[in-house]
């Protein structure tokens, strides 16, 4: 089967697996942090965008408890709605073109930063529930630096560290946590810088 081109070959079908690895990194970093409210999403390159950033939602899982507040306040799910956004934010940039691969942080409790990142085109649903507390890892899979996979939160991380050390093992297939990269690498043809 050939390698499925992002956005074109994405689908529901994909987009559902992509999420079953993203619930296996969402109950992880739960346990770890405890947390009630929190969420995990996965940005990818377009395919035939080799050099800059062109994001692609592909996927996003939330825990019952936001879900719960979500429902409660009548937003729909980010799963759906946010599916094949091509919004570009400046976060999605800055972790696409940092050649160290390191974890950027965003406290959105600063409103600087959300007049600057949550601008035309953003849908801010994460923001409106209080997931302010962020952390975005560059997704490394078959020799690009090809996405981002972000965690959020309403809580101030205590152990952020650990938090970033374990987001980069997923993101970039460290540590035996390779599912998400193998998915990516076997699937689509990726797009993005070189790593």
């Amino acid at each position: 089967m050939p390698a499925a081109k992002i956005p074109e070959g994405v689908t529901c079908d994909i987009r559902d697996k992509i999420n079953e690895i993203l619930k296996v990194i969402l109950d992880e970093l739960q346990d770890l942090t405890k947390a009630d409210e929190l969420f995990v999403n996965c940005r990818l390159n377009r395919s035939d965008q080799k050099t800059g950033p062109t994001p692609w939602c592909v996927g996003w899982v939330e825990s019952d408890g936001l879900k719960k507040k979500r429902e409660a306040v009548g937003l729909d799910d980010p799963a759906v709605t946010r599916f094949l956004d091509n919004h570009l934010s400046p976060v999605f940039a800055e972790c696409i073109s940092d050649r160290t691969k390191a974890v950027i942080t965003r406290d959105y409790r600063i409103l600087k930063t959300i007049a600057a990142e949550k601008v035309v085109g953003s849908q801010g649903y994460d923001v409106l529930l209080r997931m302010v507390y962020r952390r975005y890892a560059c997704i490394i899979a078959d020799g690009r630096r090809t996405g981002t996979l972000t965690w959020g939160t309403n809580t101030d991380p205590s152990d952020s560290a650990r938090i970033e050390k374990e987001l980069v093992n997923w993101a970039q297939g460290l540590n035996s946590k390779t599912r998400l990269i193998e998915y990516l690498k076997n699937s689509f043809d990726l797009g993005g810088p070189l790593a």
